[in-house]
């Protein structure tokens, strides 16, 4: 077998001569066609002009790098009206004019650049004996033309985040092959229009409840059906159920609460410093309410005040000021005070025995410490022991500790089904029902719509939706106006199988590959990675 057969080198061009200089194998070619044709006029001329020297890169051979010295011939052209009078031989599929490396070399650093971070892939490349630059694997993946892709007539649309809360693009999905279709810069509805338009074979159009979607969707695919996706139908009568209890902050707070006993001191200075947390968290909610009221939007509202984001929607949505659940903080102490408790009941009240024994049960603190905290337990007379100088104001016997409850929190305990919840979850719950009928009320009808969502029961729809308006409630009013407006998208999810599953595990995909790229995944760099990638 000839060395040329063995290297694939194209027909016509023959090894004269190699070397190895340092640790690179440098192979001499030669062109041997008798002719060349004109790249314009495409006639064969046997007539050589002269010859220089290519020196291009190839991909390695037997762990050697390797570099081509190939000679090449120029030849004049002698055909009447061509334009051209001197070119140079050409070798298709190979060499491309002007190239400084092969076909073959191109093709294996732009697998590599298609599948990871430039870095990444420069590194791996000089494992690989492909000697290269970021700046080149950046630019070889910018010169791909984008791949065929058949003609989607199914999409999925949702946005993703450029950076989070700044910029957003959308994404398309073709849902038949899986595939991504296209990058959008952002996510108004005149660029989402711009892009049906010039799709006409669109014929379903999965997304989510965003507005500027469904809008696009209606102007440019009017013959398109549109699909709501089931998960956000979920999610939004859970977030219904959330924004009902969160506009009723006083349905979370007990009216005992369970605490640890605090001296009279302690308490005093709990108290002081919670009046003022409650009286700045008043005032920040009437600045809130007011600025709302003169017609400042969110951002506005959180740059003027700087709070949360999150924290001015939950204070719009309030009707009276939100509380704070107390926060109980667990301490090193507690899985002794069983012990504790059980010894001091039994007459032992020596701080050091009692410190030792617990020490020798694992326990980190000091004696002094342990000291103050049985203090609270010295109430009666005739005990031994210096009595506590601050009486205390809770009874002696611990209470138990428990989760303070949340807005979320209850939310999922009334979306989860009755045999799932613990038995004192179960009380509690019937607890708040009894404390809210309203509250029994949402979660009967949020309950029963998450049902029809997930039996996909479309002829239901409409009787649920009156028997919601007529509660009254202002939360659940507005949900269903919001399934009104977006009426046939509701109603395609019931009947058609389809959904944003495969947009969401896109979207997931497109996040890994945006941030393997170090920041630098412009609209561009980030579009030819995913649609070059191999999915």
């Amino acid at each position: 077998m000839q060395a040329e057969t063995l290297l694939s080198l194209p027909h016509g061009i023959a090894i004269t001569d190699y070397q190895v200089i340092n640790d690179t194998l440098h192979l001499v070619l030669t062109a041997t066609a008798p002719f060349a044709r004109c790249p314009i006029c495409r006639t064969a001329s046997p007539a050589q002009h002269s010859h220089y020297q290519r020196s291009v890169r190839d991909v390695p051979c037997g762990g050697y790098p390797l570099r081509l010295q190939l000679r090449t011939r120029r030849f004049f052209c002698r055909q009447q009206g061509c334009t051209r009078r001197i070119f140079t031989e050409r070798f298709p599929a190979f060499l491309l004019p002007r190239a400084r490396m092969t076909e073959r070399f191109r093709e294996a650093l732009l697998a590599l650049s298609a599948t990871t971070a430039h870095e990444a892939a420069q590194r791996l490349a000089s494992l690989l004996h492909l000697p290269t630059s970021v700046t080149t694997l950046r630019r070889q993946l910018g010169r791909q033309p984008p791949p065929d892709l058949p003609v989607p007539t199914k999409i999925g649309i949702d946005d993703f985040a450029f950076r989070k809360r700044k910029r957003y693009g959308t994404v398309i999905v073709d849902l038949d092959s899986h595939r991504i279709v296209d990058l959008l810069a952002d996510r108004t509805s005149a660029t989402v229009e711009a892009w049906l338009g010039g799709h006409p074979h669109i014929c379903l159009i999965s997304r989510d409840r965003a507005g500027e979607y469904a809008q696009a969707a209606e102007r440019a695919a009017p013959q398109a059906v549109q699909i709501a996706d089931r998960f956000h139908l979920l999610m939004n009568a859970g977030e219904c159920l959330e924004r009902f209890i969160q506009r009723h902050p006083t349905l979370l707070r007990d009216e005992a609460p369970a605490t640890l006993p605090r001296s009279a001191r302690r308490c005093a200075a709990d108290r002081s410093a919670r009046n003022q947390r409650t009286q700045r968290r008043a005032e920040r909610y009437r600045q809130v309410q007011d600025y709302t009221r003169q017609g400042k939007s969110q951002p506005e509202i959180v740059r003027l005040l700087g709070i949360a984001r999150g924290t001015v929607i939950r204070y719009q949505r309030a009707e009276t000021v939100p509380g704070s659940a107390p926060r109980e903080r667990p301490r090193q102490i507690d899985r002794y005070v069983p012990y504790l408790r059980e010894q001091w009941e039994a007459g032992a009240h020596n701080v050091r025995i009692l410190w030792e024994a617990i020490v020798a049960q694992g326990f980190g603190g000091s004696r002094p410490y342990l000291g103050r905290y049985l203090t609270q337990w010295r109430t009666e007379s005739g005990r031994k022991g210096r009595p506590s100088p601050h009486p205390v104001l809770t009874p002696t016997v611990l209470p138990r500790r428990q989760r303070a409850m949340s807005a979320r929190r209850l939310r999922w305990w009334c979306c989860t089904d009755a045999s799932e919840l613990t038995a004192g979850e179960t009380a509690l719950l019937q607890e708040y029902y009894q404390r809210c009928p309203d509250l029994l009320t949402m979660q009967q009808h949020l309950t029963g719509f998450m049902q029809l969502v997930r039996q996909r029961d479309r002829s239901s729809l409409e009787g649920w939706l009156q028997q919601a308006e007529y509660t009254q409630l202002s939360d659940l009013l507005g949900f269903v106006q919001g399934i009104r407006r977006d009426f046939a998208a509701v109603a395609g999810a019931l009947e058609y199988a389809w959904s944003q599953g495969v947009v969401e595990g896109q979207i997931n995909r497109l996040k890994t590959i945006k941030r393997q790229l170090y920041g630098r995944a412009s609209l561009h760099v980030l579009k030819q990675h995913v649609l070059l990638s191999v999915a």
